[in-house]
């Protein structure tokens, strides 16, 4: 018996260390899976279990790296291939345990189809029942053809240099509110004519405003000087936006406020099913 007993306890042993050796030699690629699967179950209703982390590298410090990851957000009109060039953690990730601030910077946020820069910014993690994620980011090289897939049928063969920020919080009891300003500034860019008909609703003053009933019935691309759209939370379940262009060609300076309700207090979530820029299917 204690001979069968000593084979057990080696056994044991020797497993142990060979899962010890294991860890030690393939722990970058154990991390990596392990964030990989985390980031899946939290993002699924946006990117349905299509995230993947290519390097994960730990180091001395207890920071995290990370390059190149990429994901397909859902959206109504297909799956929409974005990536991150890389990711790096100002903070040891032991924060997380302690319920510290863990902040971490990225750059080349965007649709991977883009050349451009995207955008780059800073996020901080804080867990527990007080925890939080907050995300601020710069548009730092971005044009609105690199969105055309948001909507390809009033936004293909648009143009303009984006710049502006985009900040996102949401907490553990769900509270979410949500920032972004955006620019295209001089000499502005091109927008599908049809594009101005979806400002109808918002513009009824413009009824009979014969410029705007010449723009709206072009078939052309139209040039713009300038335009910015800036939307904000106000509460749990509304959100405000102002949109503003300037059209020289047809003499026009348009700008639309909307208010935006939701019966939902996941506001966020919903405005982007909305918009179009997730699709939930039915399991």
């Amino acid at each position: 018996m204690k001979k069968i007993l000593s084979i057990i306890g080696l056994a044991v042993f020797i497993l142990f260390m060979a899962a010890g050796i294991f860890l030690i030699f393939n722990f970058d690629n154990v991390l990596r899976a392990m964030l990989q699967y985390s980031a899946n179950a939290s993002t699924r209703e946006y990117f349905a279990g299509s995230i993947r982390l290519s390097t994960v590298h730990l180091d001395q410090t207890l920071r995290l790296h990370m390059l190149h990851a990429e994901g397909y957000l859902q959206t109504r009109a297909g799956p929409v291939k974005i990536q991150i060039r890389s990711m790096d953690s100002l903070d040891p990730v032991t924060h997380l345990l302690f319920q510290k601030a863990f902040r971490f910077h990225f750059e080349g946020a965007k649709p991977a189809v883009s050349p451009r820069e995207g955008l780059q910014g800073n996020a901080v993690v804080v867990t527990g029942r007080k925890g939080f994620v907050e995300l601020t980011s710069d548009v730092v090289g971005m044009n609105l053809e690199d969105i055309t897939w948001f909507n390809p049928e009033n936004l293909a063969g648009s143009s303009g240099r984006m710049t502006g920020t985009i900040t996102f919080k949401t907490t553990y009891q769900e509270e979410t509110s949500f920032r972004m300003a955006l620019d295209v500034k001089e000499p502005g860019g091109n927008l599908q004519a049809r594009f101005f008909e979806l400002l109808r609703p918002y513009l009824p003053q413009l009824g009979s405003n014969a410029n705007f009933h010449a723009l709206t019935n072009s078939l052309s691309l139209v040039n713009y000087r300038k335009a910015s759209l800036q939307m904000y939370s106000v509460d749990s379940d509304k959100m405000k936006v102002h949109f503003h262009i300037l059209v020289p060609e047809y003499n026009l300076n348009l700008n639309v406020n909307v208010e935006i309700r939701t019966d939902e207090k996941n506001y966020f979530f919903k405005l982007a099913q909305m918009m179009g820029f997730v699709e939930v299917k039915s399991q």
